[in-house]
């Protein structure tokens, strides 16, 4: 008999919680095996539980420890455990702070049933989820293997800045280059990749595994 995928859930809205077991386990696949409202309470929980979830379904805004800090906690101790991030706040800037603190997934809060569903099975066999936003504006670059070839060594030396929250100049001084050189590595990978900004560089970077976070 296959085993259950089992599912830890964490919203500060109880209805939330108990509409998303609700959901999930009438899929037959999954168990919530663990219940939370906040990202503190998430992290004690999978700290007691004898078997660690196989997935996290976390909520970014929560009061005592947010989803991005219980994210990071996450990843340090249980690197096993997958991560899908939820929220309603669907802008790039949190999902690249998502990926870069290790989520697999990020998903709005109104996904439907179906869209979690492939979330799940999707970051428990590959890894990783692509949300409908990365397929259009990241995925296609990354499936163009050649494009790999063209960037250089330092170009990707600051592909690995930019994942980080540095500025262009804080990227200029690290690297020892002046600021009108890093703005030439950022348009000459601009022009390569067919991508418009820092943000879909910098995911590009992550999900083409150009760039590893830690």
């Amino acid at each position: 008999m296959k085993q259950k995928i089992s599912v830890a859930v964490a919203d500060d809205h109880p209805a939330l919680v108990k509409g998303l077991r609700f959901i999930l386990e009438a899929y037959k696949d999954y168990k919530v095996s663990i219940e939370a409202y906040n990202g503190a309470e998430l992290i004690e929980k999978i700290e007691q539980a004898p078997q660690k979830t196989d997935v996290c379904l976390l909520d970014i805004s929560m009061p005592v420890m947010n989803g991005f800090e219980a994210l990071t906690i996450i990843k340090q101790r249980w690197k096993s455990i997958k991560v899908i991030m939820q929220s309603t706040y669907y802008n790039e800037f949190n999902i690249l702070k998502a990926f870069r603190e290790g989520a697999s997934a990020y998903i709005p809060k109104d996904a439907n049933p179906q869209e979690i569903k492939s979330a799940i099975d999707t970051v428990c066999a590959d890894g990783f989820h692509y949300s409908e936003w990365e397929k259009e504006h990241v995925l296609p670059h990354i499936q163009d293997k050649t494009i790999l070839t063209t960037i250089n060594d330092k170009e990707i030396e600051f592909l690995k800045h930019i994942c980080s929250d540095m500025t262009y100049d804080d990227i200029a001084a690290v690297i020892g280059k002046s600021a009108r050189t890093v703005e030439g590595y950022r348009d000459a990978l601009f022009q390569k990749l067919k991508l418009k900004n820092r943000t879909e560089l910098a995911l590009f970077a992550i999900r083409s595994g150009l760039v590893i976070i830690h």
